[in-house]
């Protein structure tokens, strides 16, 4: 009937209309889930022998040097033995053990002993370190009290540093099982002119895990005690 399918467009709206679109849930902001990336390591650089100081072994003779302070003994040179102590002039030692226990060699407490010899002893003018139980040893302090050389030496370290005013020369010795020998010296200017005293610290020794390390020094200071507190020894 006409007027029937009149009646049915109106409601209809037409055949076949199309649905409207759904609104954006958003304005330009997607919230789709990005595509998973891969997560690969990054891949560090190899480690070359480069990275690595080497460890500087005493051979033969071994000067410590304002570019070379520093000497670590093999476990075998810290462990058999005993370094034996030379300067050029009076010799003082301060010792330290583990425990906390600290003197000055020759004046006060003694070092302790081990198996019926001394972990550090004065044999002469010479300072002898008793390495058998070395482990039990902390540090040692070697300093030197002038007169300090004869006038070749002077001259000679002089020219070496390159130093104008120089009067006197300290050095230390230390002799190693075997023959090596480590050198520790240093200018000492003229009386006036030295900072601190007449006392000059040459060499720390360190013992760690089982080896020695020795280091070169270059300070001065009124007396043996006050090169001691200077290192935080409590003697």
């Amino acid at each position: 009937m006409p007027y029937l399918r009149r009646l049915e467009r109106r409601h209809t709206g037409g055949p076949s209309a199309a649905a409207p679109a759904a609104p954006s849930r958003s304005r330009g902001i997607s919230f789709d889930r990005p595509a998973r990336q891969s997560r690969r390591p990054v891949e560090q650089p190899a480690r070359t022998g480069q990275d690595v100081t080497p460890v500087r072994r005493p051979e033969g003779l071994t000067p410590l040097t304002e570019t070379e302070p520093s000497v670590t003994l093999s476990r075998s040179q810290s462990g058999i033995g005993c370094l034996q102590v030379t300067a050029t002039a009076r010799l003082d030692c301060v010792w330290e053990t583990q425990d906390g226990r600290a003197g000055l060699l020759g004046v006060g407490t003694a070092p302790p002993e081990y198996g019926r010899r001394p972990l550090v002893s004065q044999e002469g003018t010479d300072v002898v370190i008793g390495l058998r139980h070395v482990r039990q040893l902390r540090r040692v302090l070697l300093a030197v009290t002038g007169p300090y050389g004869t006038e070749a030496e002077v001259a000679e370290v002089a020219e070496v540093a390159e130093v104008a005013e120089v009067a006197e020369v300290a050095e230390v010795q230390v002799h190693l099982l075997g023959g090596s020998v480590i050198t520790a010296r240093t200018a000492a200017p003229s009386t006036p002119q030295r900072p601190g005293g007449p006392v000059a610290s040459l060499v720390v020794v360190y013992q760690l895990d089982g080896e020695l390390v020795l280091r070169r020094e270059r300070y001065w200071w009124p007396d043996p005690r006050a090169a001691a507190a200077g290192y935080g020894f409590a003697i």
